[in-house]
């Protein structure tokens, strides 16, 4: 398979790397408090980046048409004179934070931008446009599959339909940013959310949701929940059934972690790194290149095939062949994973951070070969290349 020239397309910000997988805290006075500005206290607040006035918004239609034509100003506007929100403040408004919107109807990004939402004087504050979204839901206790999760058209066609939504806000200089976000909603579905091929589905999902200029993905988090990239707390029970532990379970990365790792690495410290989706002729196989000052640097390559536990006969492994002008050289870095269901178990470039201090541990392999040469990369793997 020859993956094709390697070709510039769109920047990609450096916030990726630092809020990929961050869990999101919530200050939430009640609503009656948010009416009367005297009402509210920020004890204890430090430094906000944004304020979020709603979290998904209201469910029914009338709720919603008075939340947009009337209600989320009066929030703001109280917000704005405890918290001091103005043009010169660190702190803006995320407005927005729509859930299961699909991009359409009364409740969207463009429906509170038509209505004006940016001309009302807290909206004037309004940097970032929010949007909620799981790429399904374990709310009914129904089971999930875990190739349907890692699916790369699934990935796409999830998130090519806000395509709409992000040019409408983007062309007014704001954020289009995923304000919360996971595999399935309720807190990840289990030996799915918590496993390794979630791994690669985090990887492919943040990279991809980048060239369709979605420019931040908030994780959403919480103790014990199964889908997240970190358990923050010793757990005495069972993250998939509720069960009692045996023993208390101590704080500790989860396989989805990794993602954010590689994630960092293939961005880089510049500050101005720039990614193309890779154009792969193969429906298993996704690719990204990154750009440092237009010059070409490294490139991740994720296989989504589902190798299961229960899967018998030979891994399947997929050759890729380059062309890429100016580069002979390369040093590849793996992400190994014994099974997609995996739970634990991952190296990246040999070395684990499932450790007791989440600190990397062990000696860091990599492979040097030619760029001619092209590479082989295993179903359920991902790889970072370097390019010289």
């Amino acid at each position: 398979m020859s993956v094709g020239e390697l070709i510039l397309d769109k920047t990609i910000s450096p916030l990726l790397s630092s809020k990929l997988g961050l869990s999101r805290t919530h200050f939430r006075p009640p609503k009656s408090q948010l009416l009367e500005s005297s009402s509210i206290s920020l004890k204890s607040v430090t430094r906000l980046t944004f304020f979020e006035t709603t979290d998904s918004g209201p469910r029914t239609t009338r709720s919603r048409n008075t939340f947009l034509s009337k209600e989320w100003t009066t929030f703001a506007q109280n917000v704005s004179a405890v918290a001091n929100i103005s043009s010169k403040s660190f702190t803006k408004f995320l407005a927005g934070s729509f859930a299961g919107s699909g991009g359409s109807g009364n409740f969207s990004a463009r429906a509170i931008i038509d209505k004006g939402i940016l001309s009302s004087q807290p909206g004037a504050q309004i940097t970032a446009i929010s949007q909620h979204l799981y790429s399904g839901s374990f709310c009914s206790g129904s089971g999930a599959l875990l190739q349907d999760l890692m699916t790369k058209s699934t990935v796409r066609s999830n998130l090519t339909r806000f395509i709409p939504e992000i040019t409408a806000v983007t062309s007014r200089n704001l954020e289009y940013v995923f304000g919360e976000t996971n595999s399935f909603s309720c807190h990840g579905a289990p030996n799915v959310s918590n496993t390794a091929g979630a791994a690669l589905w985090t990887l492919d999902y943040a990279l991809f949701g980048r060239t369709i200029n979605i420019t931040r993905f908030y994780f959403h988090e919480g103790i014990g929940f199964k889908y997240n990239l970190i358990q923050p707390a010793t757990l005495t029970r069972s993250i998939l059934d509720g069960s009692n532990l045996p023993t208390p379970l101590p704080p500790h990365v989860q396989p989805q972690y990794y993602a954010a790792i590689i994630a960092g690495e293939a961005i880089g410290k510049s500050g101005s790194t720039q990614i193309s989706e890779l154009s792969i002729n193969d429906s298993r196989i996704t690719g990204y290149a990154f750009y440092e000052r237009g010059v070409l640097k490294r490139a991740v390559f994720i296989n989504l095939q589902a190798f299961l536990s229960g899967t018998s006969g030979a891994r399947p492994s997929v050759h890729l062949d380059f062309s890429v002008s100016g580069k002979t050289r390369t040093t590849v870095k793996r992400l190994t994973i014994g099974h997609a269901d995996d739970a634990s178990g991952l190296k990246w470039g040999g070395q684990s951070y499932e450790t007791p201090d989440g600190r990397v541990n062990g000696t860091l392999s990599q492979e040097s070969g030619l760029v001619r040469d092209g590479l082989d990369i295993v179903a359920t793997e991902a790889v970072l290349v370097s390019f010289s």
